[in-house]
Formats: structure tokens, C-alpha cells, sequence
């Protein structure tokens, strides 16, 4: 039997404040103000205003642009993360039950969270950086993190930022093992800003976190 529910932080990167999963399913398909007007070519544009419409365009390889782009992709990543908590089930066993997104638990997240990771240039022979903290560079970046140990604010000596959120808890690959969905803004020094939403576990307490699965928050024209 399924010991461990299905919970979310309704504050978290916009997530309606609803307390059923069936809820917040139907959230996906309701009109949310004026949406926006993706262009689909030849001056010609889609509407989208809801969850499902985003998803139907992302489908179909259509992407806003210029400088609505973040604000679209924001509202993508909300929608993301509403329909896998809408679809992730009760767990039947936790290694993550313990879990609080503080410095100590950023400095050991997987370091491929770390927007500039998948760019390193490591030394030939060299073994590859597997925690955030050894990635982003040991003490010389900077975490802040709120009371409640569900969000952080991690930046380093170059200007990079990064804003990680603790969303939700559950079993989302349906392996009957409690999973973490993480969410992050990224905001490179002098790059482009982006987001990612991750699902990360692990099968004992003390082993490291895992990216389980990455959802292409960032549009049809960027890899997961």
C-alpha cells in the first residue's frame, strides 16, 4: 500500500492553489487572462491562454519570441510542473522523506543543475564534477535560502544566478519511489535566461540525488 501522498507548494512558481490532484488536472484546460499570441508564420498567430493550448503548440514546434519569450516560458514551466503532479501517483517507499533545499542540500545536488555545467571545460584525464557544490566552484559562490527549505537563491563570482524551487513530492516515474520535482531560473552572466524542471530521487538516505527526468520547459527548439 501507498504510504507517502502526492504534495505540492501551491506558492511555488505560480502553481494554482488547489489541494486535489483532480483540481489541478483541471486547471490545465481553463483560460488564465489574455494569453498570448504565438505566431505560427506568415503574420499569422495561435492564440494560447491555457495550459492545454501551450502544450498543443509545443507540439507542434511553436515558440514565442523576442521579448515576451521568458514570460512565455515561465508560464510553461508552471504548466509543466501542474500536469506531472497532476499525474504522479502516491509513493510506497521514501529515501528523500528527510529532505530540505538548505546550502547543505544544494551544495549536493546533481551538478548538471548547474546551468553552465553541460559548457565545462575540464583538464584532459580529470574526473567530471558530480556535485552542484563542486561545480559552481566550492565556497566561492553564494546560497540563500528562505525559512520553510523550499527555495534558493545560488550566485557565484562570475554573476551567474541561479533560483531553485523545491515544487513537489510524489512518485512521478510510477517505480513506487518518492521523488523531488525541482524547478530553477537560470540567469547566465551575459547568456540567456532559461528554466528547468527536473525530477530527482535516490533508493537510500544516504546516497546522492539523481536526475530522473528533465521536461522541455524551454520550448520545442531546446533539448530538455
Amino acid at each position: 500500500a501507498a504510504t507517502f501522498p502526492v504534495v505540492w507548494f501551491g506558492s511555488v512558481f505560480a502553481l494554482p492553489k488547489v489541494t486535489r490532484q483532480i483540481a489541478l488536472e483541471a486547471q490545465l484546460g481553463q483560460s488564465l487572462g489574455k494569453g498570448f499570441e504565438v505566431p505560427v508564420g506568415g503574420g499569422a498567430t495561435l492564440k494560447v491562454a491555457s495550459c492545454n493550448d501551450l502544450f498543443a503548440a509545443d507540439a507542434r514546434g511553436l515558440d514565442m519570441r523576442g521579448a515576451t519569450h521568458e514570460a512565455y516560458r515561465y508560464f510553461a514551466l508552471s504548466c509543466y510542473a501542474a500536469r506531472a503532479i497532476s499525474q504522479a501517483q502516491p509513493s510506497r517507499t521514501s529515501a528523500v522523506q528527510d529532505f530540505k533545499l538548505d546550502e547543505t542540500a544544494v551544495r549536493q545536488l546533481p551538478a548538471a543543475l548547474w546551468p553552465l555545467a553541460a559548457a565545462e571545460q575540464r583538464p584532459a584525464g580529470t574526473a567530471p564534477r558530480v556535485r552542484f557544490g563542486d561545480q559552481v566552484g566550492g565556497a566561492q559562490y553564494k546560497v540563500t535560502d528562505t525559512p520553510d527549505s523550499r527555495q534558493v537563491e545560488v550566485t557565484d563570482v562570475h554573476g551567474n544566478n541561479q533560483d531553485i524551487a523545491w515544487v513537489a513530492r510524489g512518485d512521478f516515474d510510477h517505480d513506487g519511489l518518492e521523488d523531488l520535482l525541482l524547478a530553477t531560473h537560470d540567469s547566465p552572466a551575459g547568456g540567456d535566461q532559461g528554466f528547468q524542471l527536473l525530477v530527482l530521487s535516490r533508493r537510500a538516505t544516504d546516497a546522492p540525488l539523481a536526475i530522473r527526468q528533465r521536461f522541455a520547459v524551454n520550448g520545442p527548439r531546446h533539448t530538455p
